[in-house]
């Protein structure tokens, strides 16, 4: 599309579609709420570490708030 073609009214809709479309998926809800209870999960680095270790930390958290609205969604916890 040239840019005069894109300054007409007709393809407005069609410029801020293209401009803008990614932007409105990042903007998903959150999955916690505030004072939820999570674990982190272990990154396990190799292909082929122990079966039997955990996945997930022992430790229990709390969504302590602080949500961020990036990609992924982030959280404060505490």
């Amino acid at each position: 599309m040239t840019p005069t073609e894109a300054s007409k009214k007709k393809t407005q809709g069609i410029m801020h579609y293209n401009l803008y479309s990614d932007r409105e998926q990042l903007s998903s809800k959150p999955k916690f709420k505030i004072g939820d209870k999570v674990r982190i999960s272990n990154y396990k680095r190799k292909v082929f570490d122990k079966g039997y270790t955990p996945n997930w930390t022992e430790e229990v958290f709390k969504v302590d708030g602080g949500v961020q609205y990036t990609n992924p969604v982030t959280y404060k916890l505490n």
